[in-house]
């Protein structure tokens, strides 16, 4: 019976895997979707209305990474905008990328913290509106934007919507 339950062990968990890696690839496919509406917040922070597809966490980093406070103000009129996470998982997140997409699908750098592994704690990122726009004019990034945050090594950690006026 032992040499049976030893036999599937390692089945189970490369079983495990796949579901984790599915459920990061699932993720991944729902970011890539157009966005619909806006997390409004006002200059503080304070969720003023809720998108329930904004600012969810990827199951790899769920339990190590969350937003605490989504991009604020949101919508913005040519305000810097911010986003608070909490990094909880002591070595759990090698640097930060935030890029957001152009009307051709190219990515578009906003900030990134270099730092490799970021310590435990609130990490925060900012970008002004213009850099939404891939001429960085202020006309060109009205409108509502698709946010990427990535680890250093291409995974996707959370998305959300902001919307210029």
């Amino acid at each position: 019976m032992r040499t049976r339950t030893l036999f599937w062990i390692p089945f189970v968990l490369i079983l495990a895997a796949c579901s984790r890696n599915s459920a990061q690839d699932k993720f991944e496919s729902d970011a890539r979707k157009a966005p619909t509406g806006i997390t409004r917040t006002d200059a503080s922070g304070r969720i003023l209305s809720n998108d329930p597809d904004d600012w969810r966490i990827g199951p790899m980093f769920q339990g190590f990474v969350d937003i605490s406070v989504p991009a604020y103000p949101n919508p913005s009129q040519n305000q810097r905008i911010t986003i608070d996470l909490i990094i909880s998982g002591l070595e759990s997140v090698n640097g930060i990328e935030v890029y957001t997409r152009t009307a051709l699908g190219e990515p578009l750098f906003l900030y990134e913290i270099p730092d490799r592994p970021i310590p435990i704690g609130v990490s925060q990122i900012f970008f002004d509106p213009i850099s939404l726009s891939p001429f960085r004019t202020y006309d060109n990034a009205i409108g509502i934007h698709r946010i990427y945050i990535y680890d250093r090594n291409g995974n996707l950690i959370s998305y959300g919507d902001v919307e210029i006026e």
